[in-house]
């Protein structure tokens, strides 16, 4: 990026523009045992903003009036710390706040940290994005970086932004190639239309997207109980990801089904970052797709059954290119929808009604690297993004240091607390009837 910026990319532009209207932002949150001061982390958050060019921008229309909206780098301030005291609990409403609080696009940045304290020794430290500029994944290494300044010293040489992942699709995701596999997508979806039906899910209220706020349910299971997940994950040969999300969907199909089969659907983020021209290493950007899965579910169905539906699911999409060949698809969806003439509003009212009802399932892996640096040891690491604001109700997993933990993301008002709450419980039940002899 040079010192004049660039426009954004029609994903990108697609995601500033529906924020508006529903939050698109992603927080990562470490608990860390050991000093640090507030200095430290200010001194470690102006070093990875230095190293990152989209940790510097603004978006602004070009030629500052009605143009085409570009990232500028010029004059953006340093990024926002707040620093907080609270409870052991009082992290998950901070988390909600993060989520759903908007960024100042004409000022920037588009990152932003929490410090929230728990004692001299115990704190957590809440990176949080917008989906424009980074994906969750993107995160984990901010926050791996961030604790290697704090807790080492370390230093980081710049790095420069390579282009929106829209403009380094793999080859097989362009030209013909790629318009021939968003129509084998497309009638895929067509089909599963037609003998699947739409997926199945019971909201309590009927509220726009912009009035949605997104709410955490949070669960962090035992090392004892984890450790018996994965060994029976390995003899089925099924991942942590597609036996998370197939609790997800039977405890939904459950809810929705009233006793009856249903069918259920599930987005999945798929990194892109292996497949991109140039590959995408240590940088900070949106480099992930969407694998779509859907089936019937029957009063019978075996969980470990559907979760190996679900990674065969993956694998064939993966094998296939899908998720990088229909990236595409969410800029046509932007313009389908009504695209710069529309409200933010309407956008993402009509984005929800072209993808009804489905439910989401991101799973945060590769976290072994945040242990301890110097004398900061990070003792737990989960993320939530603001999806359920665009209709879906979202699962978010994460594996670190032998223990598992579930979120359960949910839109209120249009779920009941009592409602969502007895989802998460039927979920935690699943799981553990799955290990239990």
């Amino acid at each position: 990026m040079d010192e004049g910026g660039r426009p954004l990319s029609p994903i990108e532009k697609a995601l500033w523009r529906l924020s508006d209207g529903a939050s698109m932002n992603f927080s990562l949150m470490a608990r860390l045992r050991g000093p640090l001061s507030s200095g430290a982390l200010r001194a470690a958050l102006d070093a990875v903003q230095a190293r990152h060019p989209l940790l510097r921008v603004r978006i602004a229309s070009e030629g500052g009036g009605a143009g085409a909206p570009a990232f500028r780098p010029g004059g953006v301030p340093p990024l926002p710390l707040r620093e907080l005291e609270g409870g052991e609990d009082s992290w998950v409403e901070r988390m909600e706040e993060e989520i759903h609080r908007g960024f100042p696009w004409e000022t920037g940045p588009l990152f932003r940290c929490v410090l929230l304290r728990h004692g001299a020794q115990d704190a957590r430290v809440m990176l949080t994005c917008h989906h424009a500029v980074s994906d969750g994944l993107s995160a984990a290494k901010l926050m791996q970086e961030l604790l290697r300044v704090a807790g080492e010293g370390a230093r980081l040489p710049p790095l420069e932004d390579r282009g929106p992942v829209d403009a380094r699709l793999p080859p097989q995701a362009l030209g013909a190639a790629g318009l021939t596999l968003r129509l084998r997508f497309v009638l895929r979806e067509l089909w599963r239309d037609r003998t699947l039906g739409r997926p199945a899910f019971r909201l309590d209220h009927d509220v726009p997207p912009h009035e949605r706020r997104t709410r955490i349910t949070p669960h962090r299971f035992d090392e004892a109980f984890t450790s018996a997940l994965l060994e029976r994950a390995r003899r089925e040969r099924v991942t942590v990801h597609g036996v998370a999300a197939a609790a997800l969907l039977l405890a939904v199909a459950r809810d929705a089904g009233a006793g009856q089969d249903a069918t259920v659907g599930c987005a999945s983020p798929v990194d892109l970052r292996p497949q991109l021209v140039p590959p995408a290493g240590e940088e900070v950007g949106f480099f992930v797709a969407m694998s779509k899965f859907r089936r019937r579910i029957r009063r019978d169905t075996d969980l470990w059954v559907l979760a190996r539906a679900i990674r065969e699911g993956l694998k064939r999409d993966m094998a296939t290119r899908f998720p990088a060949a229909t990236l595409p698809l969410v800029a046509r969806l932007y313009r389908m929808a009504g695209g710069d003439g529309a409200s933010p509003q309407e956008l993402a009212r009509r984005f929800a009604a072209a993808t009804p009802n489905t439910t989401g399932l991101t799973h945060l892996g590769g976290l072994d690297a945040l242990g301890r640096f110097g004398d900061l040891e990070v003792q737990e690491v989960q993320g939530a993004a603001a999806l359920s604001a665009l209709g879906r109700l979202a699962g978010a997993t994460a594996l670190f240091r032998g223990r598992l933990s579930y979120f359960l993301l949910w839109p209120e008002p249009s779920l009941d607390r009592s409602h969502a709450e007895a989802l998460a419980g039927d979920i935690r039940r699943g799981l553990q009837e799955s290990v239990t002899p």
